[in-house]
């Protein structure tokens, strides 16, 4: 091939090229030929240069066939960069086909054209569709585990060539009959299976393949393996912790007593110095609980129902709300109060007995950050 002009544009490049072979071979006949018939323009896309397409324009030659046998009487010479009839080069068809293989459609189309090489989503299925299959030798060693057509709804089985590392086929679905149908027809060759802890691919390989040797694949041998390990050190934790406390060196026995002895310290002093904030905290979240309550229940929150049932409600929860108000006032309350309750409950840990009043009583939510929606509030009975 030889480059007889070069034309540039901001976008693209054009290439004015010819064949430089004297002769051509018929394709029907295999004979060579040198009579030159006529001449046409063939335009090939090639791969691109600084990010500027490429175009080439080859001058192609039609010959005439010398075998009088032969029923194609001319004939267009080959070009060794390009197939028959094809809009591309070789290499550029190769580059495009696996941007459709890893891509897809419309995803490799986008990809293409910042690459220079503007190609339709349709084209690039069609070259994957062209593309063939690779013909490998019988399977030795499988690895068969499940996977999902729809996650949570379809599953079904897929099965790897692992010398090779590829995938080799899906089945619909992933019981022992359909895996034992599939050995059948593949697996006479087969002398080793990885699969997972399912009796079903344990009686399908059984059944289409018993020359197989089954083991449990890599993943499944960790789970097992951790799950023992967890076991056992579960069964004897109260000996590890004596034989980590008989290793641990003097200085670090001594540095965690003295670090267990000042939490103690500052518990108690907490405790001593926050009771009368802690009793001052308590009243403010009551106080504003009861508001809430009283100021939900007087804009008729449950008004809407109007029944004789829900105005005697509201008359009993006004009654209830007051009558524990003064309760809680005629009482002490005693030690820090905290948000380690269940479920975001407000805790008294120094009581006893405790009742409780949940902020979704009130219809509302408490202002300041108190608890408020499902948060619990407990106090001494």
């Amino acid at each position: 091939m030889t480059v007889d002009r070069l034309l540039p544009a901001p976008d693209r490049i054009l290439l004015i090229a010819r064949s430089r072979s004297a002769s051509a071979t018929c394709p029907l006949c295999g004979g060579t030929s040198t009579r030159a018939h006529s001449f046409y323009s063939r335009r090939l896309a090639d791969l691109p240069w600084q990010g500027r397409v490429v175009e080439l324009q080859v001058r192609v030659r039609r010959f005439r066939c010398t075998s009088l046998p032969c029923r194609r009487r001319i004939f267009a010479e080959r070009l060794d960069i390009a197939r028959p009839q094809a809009r591309r080069t070789v290499r550029l068809r190769d580059i495009q086909q696996q941007i459709g293989l890893a891509l897809g459609g419309e995803a490799g189309s986008r990809l293409a054209g910042r690459l220079a090489m503007p190609v339709s989503g349709d084209t690039l299925l069609r070259l994957v569709r062209t593309s063939g299959i690779v013909v490998s030798p019988p399977p030795r060693i499988l690895g068969v585990d499940d996977w999902a057509w729809r996650r949570g709804q379809r599953y079904g089985t897929i099965i790897c060539d692992l010398e090779r590392r590829r995938v080799i086929d899906l089945l619909p679905d992933r019981t022992g009959e359909t895996l034992a149908s599939w050995l059948r027809q593949h697996g006479k060759d087969v002398a080793v299976v990885s699969r997972d802890r399912a009796g079903a691919y344990a009686e399908g390989i059984r059944v289409g393949a018993p020359q197989a040797t089954q083991v449990a694949d890599r993943w499944h041998l960790m789970v097992n393996a951790s799950e023992a390990l967890r076991r056992v050190l579960d069964r004897h934790f109260g000996a590890l912790r004596r034989a980590a406390r008989l290793r641990l060196p003097p200085a670090v026995m001594s540095s965690s007593a003295i670090g267990k002895q000042q939490a103690a310290t500052q518990r108690t002093s907490n405790g001593r110095s926050g009771a009368s904030s802690g009793r001052r905290a308590m009243t403010r979240w009551l106080g504003c609980i009861v508001r809430a309550c009283r100021s939900a229940a007087l804009r008729g929150a449950w008004a809407s129902r109007a029944t004789p049932c829900a105005a005697g409600y509201v008359l009993a929860r006004r009654r209830y709300i007051a009558a524990l108000w003064a309760r809680v006032r005629s009482i002490g309350i005693l030690g820090m109060w905290s948000n380690a309750g269940p479920r975001g409950a407000t805790t008294v840990p120094s009581c006893g007995a405790s009742c409780m009043i949940r902020g979704s009583m009130a219809g509302t939510t408490s202002s300041g950050g108190g608890p408020s929606g499902g948060a619990a509030l407990m106090l001494p009975a």
